[in-house]
């Protein structure tokens, strides 16, 4: 069997020749897999030269095209021989034949390209404009939050009704599209509160950074030969495109997280982060050590501007080059995400359905001359930008 696989910017195409059979099934479904994790809204299968094609053969594309339709992506077989024909018709499967086109992007037209990093540290995408205005970014410490489908919030955070029931439960924490994660500290897992487009979830804050409203811009990036994008070099990116401080949503297949996470609730700790020695900075948090949670789904929310006279909110760091950043990073079991989805509660709904692995504060450390922080390998971004007046 030859498997060749190849990319555009709407499909992945795959040819096969030889016999689909269950000696190379488990080679079949790896190369399914990875075309599925593209983040293309189209895979397309010729099977021309396929000169025979078992039982197990149609499972493996069976499996495929269920998880493929799970995420609104579409599976056709363009070309095909007798051989294959037959064994569709069979499984009753002809509804896979396709010669249809793949669908362009909907943003042909009018996109604006995003690029960023260097080296093996490279990634390149486009975004499209929308209709989304300026928004205030809000820094709130205590307080009660309501969730809904237009607030992306991130911080310390808490799964309770009222400061008593949030007494001890606060941990890091995000919301995006409707969900609230949250890794409370002394809990083995995270967990997450969907609101299901109603207004009246709510949540506790101990501190916070909120923005309520609809992005501007929306696209997809992907780092195609390289270790994944650093999550500052995308910050910079995105500012840059917005032309000011930017928040921001980046969800898609995680090459790493790297973090830290309260060992006990914030509101039990005896001085804020950023008044702490080191010394009780390591007591107070537990760090990833290394890039965690690789192949599974990464969703960021973040703040980022490009200027160095200043940090962005909360525990902010400013890397190098100027790009200041604060973000958290949620990560759960591994869903596709296609370039169609192209609205937050797609977002939403991985935090919701999908098992959480961990919720973190992103760091970035400089160590033997490497750069040690979250980065993604393709995903898509939803952008949001900030008064000018803000600090981030």
């Amino acid at each position: 069997m030859k498997i060749d696989l190849a990319t555009t910017a709407d499909a992945v195409r795959l040819r096969l020749a030889g016999r689909l059979d269950a000696a190379w099934s488990d080679a079949t479904a790896a190369v399914l897999e990875q075309a599925v994790r593209s983040g293309r809204s189209r895979i397309e299968l010729d099977l021309a030269e396929v000169s025979f094609m078992s039982s197990v053969g149609i499972g493996v594309i069976v499996a495929a095209v269920g998880r493929f339709r799970a995420v609104g992506g579409t599976l056709a077989v363009v070309d095909a021989s007798d051989a294959v024909r037959s064994m569709l018709k069979i499984a009753r499967l002809e509804s896979l034949l396709s010669v249809a086109p793949a669908a362009r992007s909907a943003a042909d037209a009018g996109t604006i390209a995003l690029a960023g990093g260097t080296g093996e540290d490279a990634f390149d995408g486009s975004l499209r404009r929308l209709d989304g205005r300026t928004l205030r970014l809000e820094e709130r410490t205590r307080g009660r939050m309501a969730v809904s489908p237009d607030l992306v919030a991130f911080g310390q955070l808490a799964l309770a009704e009222d400061e008593p029931a949030a007494a001890g439960r606060f941990g890091e924490g995000l919301v995006v599209g409707g969900t609230i994660a949250v890794m409370p500290a002394e809990a083995t897992r995270p967990d997450c509160l969907a609101s299901g487009g109603r207004e009246g979830v709510e949540a506790m804050v101990h501190q916070a950074i909120l923005v309520r409203g609809a992005p501007c811009l929306q696209g997809f990036f992907e780092a195609p030969a390289g270790r994944g994008a650093r999550l500052s070099d995308l910050g910079r990116a995105l500012a840059e495109q917005a032309g000011g401080p930017v928040a921001f949503v980046a969800a898609g297949e995680c090459a790493g997280a790297f973090g830290a996470w309260a060992r006990s609730s914030p509101d039990s700790w005896s001085s804020p982060i950023g008044s702490m020695d080191a010394a009780a900075v390591r007591r107070a948090l537990r760090y990833s050590g290394e890039p965690i949670e690789e192949g599974e789904t990464a969703v960021v929310a973040g703040v980022a501007r490009v200027d160095a006279g200043g940090a962005a909110p909360g525990r902010g760091a400013t890397a190098p080059g100027g790009v200041s950043l604060h973000a958290h990073v949620a990560v759960a079991a591994y869903r596709p995400l296609p370039r169609t989805a192209t609205e937050l509660s797609v977002v939403g709904a991985i935090l919701a359905e999908q098992p959480l692995r961990i919720v973190i504060h992103a760091l970035r450390l400089e160590r033997d001359g490497e750069v040690v922080e979250t980065r993604l390998r393709r995903g898509s971004v939803w952008v949001f930008r900030l008064d000018e007046g803000a600090s981030a």
